[in-house]
């Protein structure tokens, strides 16, 4: 019985219990090094005052799918129910209903949820986490520039092909492994190209905070934008180079705001029945139906 056989025999639940534990290399508010939590002293801009240039790959969830379902060569089978454990560690009737809404609406419930579970991994562990982080740390005053590589390479730093533009793949650019071709790498002239304009950003950045200069680039590659609340333009990593806007933005909107919303609403509505104050509770969905 190979893993992906294993997985289908063990109930979501029992998978969800591995997943309870916490990343051991998070920051920690000491009260000496860090006097409060990462995300207060950012948005307070209490820290060093440097340039940040900072981003996330298209592909980011099929890194966390491939390492969840078991290493595997082919791209998984993901069911509706493993789809919402693994995206909110929850089986919530209606987290459940809105994550289907925002991320897998069309598709059948026996349909495979696999691309679904990439894009949700990836917004939620990856993709919104660093345009927060830009917006925040552009809000307190820092020079940040930001991209998003949606180049899917030729080869993969993984050495898997289902991963496409996943995490880490920005690197073989930054570190120009198309230069280096046969065995490791067949030189293709985009990926030489894409390499040869990304060293020269990353290396420009290091010189003096801005992917721009001193050396500059060709007339046929627009300038990188500052990354700026306002507007918040990032640089799109690709044959093109051509700027965005507003990155992921519906979508980090759920993560970021609706979500933690509902959820204290839920909470809300516990800790008034647990009171016994029924007068007070506002049903969920109904306090749902009327913000919309």
């Amino acid at each position: 019985m190979d893993v992906q056989e294993v997985l289908c025999e063990v109930s979501v639940l029992e998978i969800d219990e591995v997943f309870q534990g916490r990343l051991v290399w998070l920051a920690s508010n000491d009260g000496k090094f860090f006097t409060d939590d990462v995300d207060t002293l950012i948005e307070e801009g209490a820290y060093s005052n440097i340039d940040i240039l900072l981003g996330t790959n298209k592909d980011e969830g099929t890194f966390l799918n491939y390492f969840i379902t078991g290493l595997l060569e082919q791209r998984p089978f993901v069911s509706k129910d493993f789809f919402t454990i693994l995206t909110t560690g929850s089986n919530d009737p209606l987290i459940s209903d809105l994550l289907e809404a925002v991320y897998a609406s069309g598709i059948d419930q026996e349909d495979n949820y696999v691309g679904a579970l990439e894009d949700a991994l990836g917004d939620v562990s990856f993709k919104c986490g660093t345009s927060l982080l830009a917006r925040n740390a552009a809000t307190a005053g820092s020079t940040v520039y930001m991209y998003h590589m949606t180049h899917e390479p030729i080869r993969s730093l993984w050495n898997v092909t289902w991963l496409r533009a996943s995490h880490f793949e920005e690197l073989q650019f930054v570190f120009g492994l198309p230069f280096f071709g046969h065995p490791f790498y067949v030189p293709v002239y985009d990926e030489v190209k894409i390499a040869f304009y990304v060293i020269r950003m990353w290396t420009n950045f290091a010189k003096s905070g801005d992917p721009n200069g001193p050396i500059r680039l060709p007339g046929s590659i627009p300038e990188w934008p500052r990354f700026v609340p306002d507007s918040e333009e990032y640089k799109e990593l690709d044959i093109r180079f051509n700027n965005k806007r507003k990155f992921r933005q519906p979508y980090c909107t759920f993560w970021l705001k609706t979500l933690p919303e509902i959820i204290y609403l839920q909470g809300a509505a516990v800790t008034a029945a647990d009171n016994q104050d029924l007068s007070t509770v506002t049903p969920v969905r109904s306090s749902i139906t009327k913000q919309g």
